[in-house]
């Protein structure tokens, strides 16, 4: 029901509005009677009536007193002035106080119960208006998630300018300065097409479960066996517990739902959103070691560039695999078979032959060789399909 609240110093008065108007009938109920505004304003407070009907001179506190206090503690009241006095000063004083009406005595109440009734509508579709924002607002929060995936997926694979995109982002999410920013791949390791359903209650576990509610980590893409997640972090040392956490999410959960180990490959920690796209990079970078470094393991670009520091300050300089490529590029088998003979020749001799070095040089021949197969229009899908 509208609630409204009487108040005049005149009891005649306020019970005459009381009692001849038809309250019920325009969805309106009576919460208090006051004969000043002190007493008024401590029925407000108690029942905060949606409309308070006073006269404007009353004793201890004054109707415009009244109507100050009201709007000061809760703005959204409607108030109508009553009054005997029909003087210009006492109107523009009310009206400037945000008062609706100033009805003089003696009171229409005919005109008095229609005025009431159409505050009564309009605050029946502002509260209409409100419920269907905050419901809208609601739908958005829901889709905020899926949205902003999409913008950062956008930004991350160049499809738009990052400036843009950025922009975009800031509608959904908080885009501070101070924010670190990394892109995580993850691999099901081993997969398999028949795996694909198992693989779909994986993406469901991660992302309405371990990912429901949660702001800063978004899982952006999927493709057969892969994802790409996005994480967001007030501080570096924040990054580095979240990554920590996202790692421990996705492996704990690839060995439960699937039965599968994973391997995960971490980018390049940046400081700008404009820079996410070299951090997915060396995501994908750190993930062709995979085939080096070996599968169920966490793989970080901090990790590969340690490698290539060694590699460039000497200690793999005696490594040449030219001959080799040259001999797959000539597709000469023999030519192939001595060239790996003789590099296997040269590794023992130089006493190269641990685990590791040998991995980086089969690593190195394979990202070549894989190139060259791109070059000449092939995929790997085509070798391992000959029998």
């Amino acid at each position: 029901m509208f609630k409204v609240l009487i108040a005049d110093d005149e009891q005649y008065i306020r019970k005459g509005i009381a009692d001849h108007i038809d309250w019920d009938k325009i969805g309106c109920e009576i919460v208090g009677l006051a004969g000043d505004g002190e007493e008024a304003f401590e029925i407000v407070k108690e029942k905060q009536p949606h409309v308070i009907i006073t006269d404007i001179m009353m004793p201890i506190m004054t109707g415009l007193e009244l109507v100050e206090k009201v709007r000061e503690d809760y703005p959204d009241t409607y108030i109508i002035i009553i009054s005997g006095y029909d003087e210009f000063n006492y109107v523009q004083q009310a009206l400037k106080l945000g008062a609706e009406d100033y009805i003089l005595k003696p009171i229409d109440l005919e005109y008095l119960s229609e005025y009431v009734y159409k505050l009564r509508k309009d605050y029946l579709e502002k509260v209409q208006k409100e419920e269907e924002y905050t419901d809208l607002k609601d739908k958005v929060s829901e889709s905020a998630p899926v949205i902003k995936g999409q913008i950062i997926k956008d930004i991350v694979y160049e499809r738009v300018p990052p400036e843009d995109g950025i922009l975009l982002l800031g509608k959904y999410d908080k885009v501070n300065d101070n924010d670190q920013h990394v892109i995580v791949v993850a691999q099901v390791d081993d997969y398999k097409s028949d795996q694909k359903e198992k693989f779909n209650l994986f993406l469901s576990d991660i992302s309405d479960g371990r990912l429901a509610g949660e702001e800063n980590i978004l899982l952006f893409s999927k493709r057969k066996g892969e994802i790409e997640l996005y994480i967001k972090a007030e501080s570096r040392l924040g990054m580095k517990e979240r990554i920590q956490e996202l790692c421990s999410w996705l492996r704990d959960d690839g060995e439960s739902v699937m039965g599968q180990t994973l391997t995960i490959a971490i980018g390049e920690q940046v400081e700008r959103l404009v820079d996410l796209p070299e951090s997915y990079k060396t995501a994908v970078e750190a993930m062709e070691y995979k085939f080096l470094l070996g599968k169920d393991r966490i793989i970080d670009t901090k990790e590969i560039k340690k490698m290539k520091r060694k590699k460039e300050a000497g200690s793999y300089a005696d490594f040449d695999d030219k001959e080799l490529v040259a001999s797959i590029k000539f597709t000469d088998k023999n030519l192939i078979k001595d060239s790996l003979d003789e590099l296997a020749d040269r590794i023992r001799d130089k006493g190269k032959n641990s685990y590791i070095y040998t991995n980086i040089m089969v690593g190195s021949i394979y990202r070549q060789a894989l190139q060259v197969l791109e070059d000449s229009g092939g995929s790997i899908d085509d070798v391992l399909r000959i029998r």
